[in-house]
Formats: structure tokens, C-alpha cells, sequence
């Protein structure tokens, strides 16, 4: 097997369990916008090469998302690629971007046509903050959520 390369060793930062709080904003799906708590589990995989992510979004106990993530680099593309997959019956999804700085960028289309761009930091090794951005043409940008998540220690 070969050795990872940087970016397979990027996508491991990311590994661990998440626990934090979104703010979702209000929306046509979400008038009046809300809070809720969400656990994510990260891990590698295939020698290394692939991240799998677990996620769950909860509203006063109750699961109101479930999702699971695998992300990849694609060497062919030049980029790394994100399928998701989640309980609220949407075909899978796929997102492409790359690292812009410290920031962690995916973009994809979801059904209907508009964009989601992701935007994910790691401040700290402890602290992972993300932000989820909707836009129907690209120029556009209104923010779905934002969470900020601490590493819990296993």
C-alpha cells in the first residue's frame, strides 16, 4: 500500500466525536429558526484514505437529522469529495472543495437546483466551528446554520 498523502492526512484532523450547538436560521422550511444540539463521530478508514462521519442533530432529545458523510481526496479532480447521505429522504449528495487556508470549503447542488457550501475550522485541536450557506445562483449566500462543536474525550 502506498503512503497517505497530505491531504489524506489533512481530512484526519477532523477525526473524533463532536458534540455542540447549532444556531439553524430561519427559513421557508424553518420560520422562526431554532437550536439544536448535534453529535458527530469521525473516522478513518481504507488505511487511512477515507473519512467516515456519523452525525446526529437532536431538538429537546428528539432527532430531527441524521446524516452520514464520506469524504475522500480525488486525485483525478484535484479536490476532495464529500457524499452524503441522510434520513430526510434526499438522493445522496455530493460536495467538492478543497482547504482555503485553515478552512475546510465543500460546495454541492441539492435537489431543486440551489447551492450548499460548508465551511469547517478547527481553531483549536478541541474545537471545530462550521457553517452551512444556501444560495440559488452562486453570488448569493444565506446562512442554513452555524455550529460550534468541542471534542469530547474518549
Amino acid at each position: 500500500m502506498t503512503e497517505r498523502n497530505e491531504q489524506q492526512l489533512r481530512l484526519a484532523e477532523g477525526v473524533g466525536t463532536w458534540v455542540g450547538e447549532e444556531l439553524m436560521f430561519p427559513s421557508t422550511h424553518m420560520p422562526e429558526g431554532r437550536t439544536a444540539t448535534a453529535r458527530s463521530e469521525a473516522r478513518m478508514c481504507a488505511g487511512g484514505r477515507i473519512r467516515v462521519t456519523d452525525y446526529t442533530q437532536s431538538v429537546d432529545g428528539q432527532a430531527t437529522m441524521q446524516g452520514h458523510a464520506v469524504t475522500v481526496w480525488n486525485p483525478h479532480e484535484t479536490c476532495f469529495v464529500m457524499y452524503w447521505f441522510d434520513a430526510g429522504g434526499s438522493p445522496p449528495t455530493e460536495f467538492k472543495g478543497d482547504y482555503e487556508g485553515d478552512t475546510f470549503v465543500l460546495q454541492g447542488s441539492v435537489p431543486g437546483g440551489s447551492l450548499v457550501r460548508h465551511r469547517t475550522r478547527l481553531p483549536d485541536p478541541d474545537t471545530m466551528i462550521t457553517v452551512s450557506e444556501l444560495s440559488p445562483d452562486g453570488e448569493t449566500w444565506s446562512r442554513i446554520f452555524e455550529g460550534t462543536y468541542a471534542r469530547e474525550n474518549s
